[in-house]
């Protein structure tokens, strides 16, 4: 991984199962889903720059999408910039450079974000909260995502139970592509997962949650 250990010092125990199966188990698309705050997305970020960093050969592309490129620095680069010692300002590509290759940022939330995806080869994709992702953006990425053992990682706040990030993706966990590799993996994250977050802050954001789907998504353990 970029980031040495002690690992119980920097990761909780739920991100330490997720990173000792990818380890492992390499899906094709893993996905993090669940509630907001609870490490979804810096064990996902980790993720993501250890698949970089395995590719010898220099000067390939990987791809970051968020609902802007407003968004993306803000949820994923200054965090990676601040953690890692690694330089993410854009240029005016809204590309950086990490390890010898090129890393492109995308915004996605609108149905015309896709026109500018265009045209190169991905060998890793970043997606970051893909259910505010226009579906044109997620069909178009798919196809980017061609190159010899690309992978992708997505994170999430779970939306309702109907949308298509859910019913395509998320609860086809466990798929299997025919050489027998894992195609698809999906973590449910909760609140109290976050075991770095004060025990008063988690009590106080519960009890300002109403009942019902939110309350479930957030809070409640579905395994």
């Amino acid at each position: 991984m970029i980031i040495n250990p002690p690992y119980t010092e920097l990761y909780t125990l739920k991100q330490l199962e997720v990173l000792r199966f990818d380890e492992v188990n390499k899906p094709r698309l893993t996905i993090l889903e669940g509630a907001v705050r609870s490490g979804k997305t810096l064990i996902l970020t980790d993720l993501f720059l250890d698949h970089i960093t395995s590719f010898k050969q220099k000067g390939l592309k990987f791809t970051i999408t968020g609902t802007s490129i407003a968004s993306i620095k803000r949820n994923i680069l200054d965090d990676m910039e601040r953690r890692c010692d690694i330089f993410t300002s854009l240029n005016q590509k809204n590309e950086f450079r990490f390890a010898g290759h090129t890393i492109i940022c995308f915004g996605s939330d609108s149905v015309d974000s896709y026109k500018t995806m265009k045209g190169f080869t991905s060998y890793g994709w970043l997606g970051n909260e893909v259910t505010d992702h226009h579906i044109n953006s997620i069909d178009q990425m798919m196809k980017r995502c061609s190159g010899k053992d690309a992978r992708i990682f997505w994170d999430t706040n779970t939306d309702y139970p109907e949308h298509y990030i859910k019913v395509n993706y998320i609860d086809k966990d466990g798929d299997r592509l025919k050489d027998g590799r894992l195609n698809i993996k999906s973590w449910h994250f909760i609140l109290d997962d976050n075991t770095f977050l004060s025990d008063i802050y988690k009590e106080s954001i519960k009890k300002l949650t109403p009942a019902g789907m939110w309350y479930d998504i957030g809070y409640r353990d579905w395994e």
